[in-house]
């Protein structure tokens, strides 16, 4: 009962943001051309309007998205949005996919007024291991001082089952000192990981949008013992941060 009433209210999320999307004319267009040619799925209406919002929102100069496909379209409007107000702004995006065959894909039909925004970049999916946590991240992402991260990707499955998209956490490592903002499309062992270690403050998720989002920082490595965990009246544990 409480699933399907979960379902009907993000129903009528996506309908009101579809709503809210489509007061952009160009990417209200730009969505629906790009989505007679993709032959991907493309990211919920929720996660786009969350992506959307945050980027119009945090203006970051250095953008990652982690699995390229309509979300890529999103990113782009609204990076085009804001160059309208302030045309110095020109931040570097990066789109990084895994799966070959999608990644040529995804450089063939892009549109051509967005080819100077973006670098679709195909980069194999490797193993990266935080202490506890295993998780998959891109090879071969551009060295740049990322701001914001988009996660859709990597593919996390394999034989032990599932991982989590590792690459928020492993760019958060490299640089401790810098806030990183990010939106997450489901990928629910991704929000748990990145929740344990920042805590709910630092990253949300909303069960009726299906969307995490997340702004973190001061990743040190740590190696998990007895006395890192705390623990709620009622047992259940925490990692210390």
């Amino acid at each position: 009962m409480k699933e399907a009433l979960i379902w009907k209210l993000h129903a009528a999320y996506s309908k009101y943001y579809w709503r809210r999307l489509c007061r952009n004319q160009s990417l209200k267009e730009a969505i629906i051309d790009y989505k007679k040619v993709s032959q991907s799925t493309g990211a919920k209406v929720t996660t786009l309007y969350k992506l959307y919002s945050a980027i119009i929102k945090l203006k970051p100069k250095n953008i990652l998205e982690c699995g390229t496909g309509l979300s890529t379209i999103v990113i782009c409007e609204a990076v085009l949005k804001i160059k309208e107000k302030d045309a110095s702004y020109n931040p570097n995006i990066i789109s990084m996919e895994n799966n070959e065959y999608y990644h040529n894909h995804a450089n063939e039909i892009l549109p051509a007024k967005y080819k100077s925004l973006v670098e679709i970049i195909w980069g194999e999916r490797t193993l990266y291991n935080h202490s506890l946590f295993r998780g998959y991240c891109y090879e071969n992402k551009p060295e740049l001082p990322y701001d914001f991260i988009f996660v859709d990707g990597p593919n996390y499955d394999d034989e032990l089952g599932s991982a989590f998209c590792a690459d928020a956490l492993e760019i958060a490592y490299c640089s401790p000192e810098r806030i990183i903002s990010g939106v997450i499309d489901t990928r629910l062992t991704t929000c748990f990981v990145l929740q344990s270690i920042f805590g709910r403050r630092s990253v949300k998720y909303s069960s009726i949008t299906r969307v995490g989002l997340f702004s973190i920082s001061g990743l040190r490595n740590v190696t998990y013992k007895s006395q890192n965990f705390k623990k709620s009246a009622l047992g259940q544990l925490f990692i210390r941060r």
